[in-house]
């Protein structure tokens, strides 16, 4: 393995979370999906995924 592509897997699994310190922000853009393509439809996926985690946290909340 190369250094820059250990430095990739690690910066990807520090990220791999959506979830951040800070309550109710949460992280979603592509360098997440390292190594797949940032096209539109990886940025759709991860807006889904973390939609329904916000919605999740928001009933975890409420109720």
């Amino acid at each position: 393995m190369q250094p820059n592509q250990l430095l990739a897997l690690i910066i990807h699994l520090k990220f791999l979370s959506h979830e951040t310190p800070f309550p109710n922000i949460y992280l979603a853009n592509t360098t997440q999906i390292y190594p797949e393509d940032g096209g539109t439809n990886y940025s759709i996926k991860i807006g889904k995924k973390v939609a329904k985690l916000l919605l999740t946290n928001i009933n975890k909340t409420l109720y």
